[in-house]
């Protein structure tokens, strides 16, 4: 029917997960999960996951399985940590171009204004040095943000993720590839998707400033180019 890949939730039993891992194999079709428990994610490599969603590992023999499993890792920090909480403090936040594109009601959940306590900012230097530390492992890393969930948004979280990436020490031109290039491969798209080369589909970011200076630039958007059109971001919604 069209769907682009599988994913098997942690209520679904081991059983069932196993199933569904062997037939989305013999289809042909990528099967992510999560990977909040440790044995969630040892069993998900075993069962040729190839990204889970969520958290990540922690020990070093997990963190060497998942490399020489070629899994991929979308830890989603835009849900577990100070640093969504922290950007959702920041009046700075609801500039035009957020107020233009988000729904108001998703605005008024989120809890503007509300700042990170001190516990929160201390386990938030850990998430970053963790993330850090499975990027120098290997691991490769995804842009993913878990949309819908409250205080989380489709287009801005995006790019949060890329300014938390960069927070954690990862270099830029790293960031940018993992949001492009990683993303593709890890869907198998990367024949047509991820890099500007002859042949492959020009869907293009045109930025006034350069995100290798300050990542947060991806977000300073002149146009969008998406199959074949062209879209202003400043008249989009007048």
């Amino acid at each position: 029917h069209g769907a682009d890949f599988i994913k098997v939730y942690a209520s679904l039993p081991w059983y069932l997960k196993s199933e569904v891992a062997a037939e989305a194999a013999r289809q042909g079709m990528p099967i992510v999960g999560h990977g909040i428990a440790l044995d969630e994610i040892t069993r998900s490599i075993n069962f040729g996951i190839q990204s889970i969603e969520h958290s990540g590992p922690n020990g070093n023999d997990i963190v060497q399985m998942m490399k020489n499993a070629g899994t991929y890792l979308d830890p989603t920090p835009t849900i577990f940590s100070a640093g969504n909480t922290a950007k959702l403090a920041d009046s700075t936040t609801l500039d035009k171009k957020f107020t233009t594109f988000i729904p108001e009601p998703e605005i008024k959940a989120a809890g503007f204004g509300r700042k990170p306590s001190e516990g929160q900012l201390s386990g938030w230097k850990n998430t970053l040095a963790a993330l850090k530390r499975i990027f120098d492992s290997g691991i490769p890393l995804l842009d993913g943000t878990d949309a819908l969930m409250t205080g989380v948004f489709h287009g801005p979280s995006v790019h949060w993720v890329l300014q938390f990436y960069s927070e954690s020490g990862i270099p830029n031109i790293e960031v940018l590839k993992l949001a492009t290039l990683t993303a593709a491969k890890s869907v198998g798209a990367d024949e047509y998707l991820g890099s500007l080369e002859p042949g492959k589909l020009a869907d293009i970011l045109l930025l006034d400033k350069n995100p290798l200076q300050d990542i947060s630039n991806t977000m300073k958007i002149w146009r969008v180019i998406k199959d074949g059109n062209t879209f202003d971001p400043a008249v989009m919604r007048k």
